[in-house]
């Protein structure tokens, strides 16, 4: 591919296999976003479901799977470098995709953090607006004991942007049950 030339791509992606009897789906992933300083963008349709995304304007929405075994996907790009990398996954019929963490009978010790992450959305348009995540994710400890951690149990850290006026923003909320045997 030609950087400098725009760029047209259209392609059909397929999931053959039938284990247990049920069609396999696709997921998509975003592994680097689409270039800010350019049009580039990449639409995945599914025409089962009746839906379509964008890379660049619903970011906020991967990954995604489709409903059924098979998506489209329209690459476009008229200047700018190309960024964009996506990652496209094969998913039976017992495989799922999920934003759900399970921790189950496990020890957890000896770190600075028992469990550390940092949740961050940098993406920004051209006019300065910056687009903050919308997701519903969970992370679920069952029997797990956290030991000597020096900081935290859990850190979870979410650095802060300036959030101009109509900037699509996160909702977040938390659930936090400790239940204690006797």
């Amino acid at each position: 591919m030609l950087t400098v030339h725009p760029c047209t791509y259209t392609l059909e992606i397929s999931a053959v296999g039938h284990e247990y009897g049920l069609a396999a789906k696709i997921a998509v992933q975003i592994v680097n976003r689409a270039n800010n300083e350019s049009d580039e963008d990449a639409i995945f349709r599914d025409s089962q479901a009746g839906k379509h995304w964008s890379v660049k304007h619903n970011t906020v929405q991967f990954p995604i799977v489709s409903t059924g075994n098979k998506l489209s996907m329209k690459y476009t790009r008229s200047y700018g470098d190309p960024k964009l990398i996506v990652l496209i996954l094969f998913l039976d019929a017992q495989e799922y995709l999920d934003r759900f963490i399970h921790v189950y009978e496990s020890v957890i010790r000896h770190n600075q953090y028992g469990v550390s992450a940092v949740h961050y959305s940098n993406l920004t348009f051209q006019d300065g607006t910056v687009l903050n995540r919308h997701t519903n994710e969970k992370i679920w400890f069952q029997k797990v004991n956290f030991t000597d951690n020096n900081d935290a149990v859990v850190w979870i850290h979410s650095p802060q942007h300036e959030v101009l006026p109509d900037t699509p923003i996160t909702d977040v909320r938390q659930k936090i049950f400790s239940f204690l045997e006797m």
